[in-house]
């Protein structure tokens, strides 16, 4: 869940006044996080760290650009745009958290705090279940591949019905 390239807020100030932020993301920053869906990107992530009524701070942001991800039909990578607004509740220990739940308990002591899994968790989520490359756009190597595979495979089906009828 590290990154080499922290999103670092200014939370003791941003319990006072509102605290503009933007970060710029290469693939770098996805390369160093602990996951595997996205293997890339180019994103900027714009936004403000804001005190709240109830003692908690708000982080919210905009997030725009393409990130690189694996085409589900050929495993190739591929470009997809994002855009995702989202927001990230911070309190501190020991806080009456009133109605809303926070995202992140901090210590009191606790300066900043890196938006980094926070900020990568609303891309993926933006991200559809299905990612595909447009029509003619897979690698046509690999789209062999499998229709050589499946016709293999009902092949053997095909076969394997006629033994039962025997």
């Amino acid at each position: 869940m590290g990154s080499i390239v922290p999103l670092n807020i200014d939370l003791a100030n941003a319990f006072v006044q509102p605290q503009p932020f933007e970060f710029k993301l290469d693939s770098a920053f996805f390369e160093a996080l602990d996951q595997d869906e996205i293997q890339g990107g180019d994103v900027v992530v714009s936004g403000e760290a804001r005190p709240r009524h109830d003692g908690m701070v708000e982080a919210v942001y905009h997030v725009k650009g393409n990130v690189q991800v694996s085409c589900d039909r050929c495993l190739d990578p591929m470009d997809f745009p994002v855009e995702v607004e989202d927001s990230t509740l911070i309190a501190t220990e020991g806080q009456d958290e009133g109605t809303a739940e926070p995202d992140y308990v901090v210590s009191p002591r606790q300066r900043e705090f890196d938006l980094a899994w926070a900020v990568y968790q609303a891309i993926e989520l933006s991200l559809p279940l299905v990612r595909i490359h447009p029509e003619g756009q897979c690698n046509p190597e690999m789209l062999a591949y499998i229709q050589s595979d499946v016709t293999a495979a009902d092949e053997d089906a095909d076969d394997a019905d006629e033994e039962d009828f025997e």
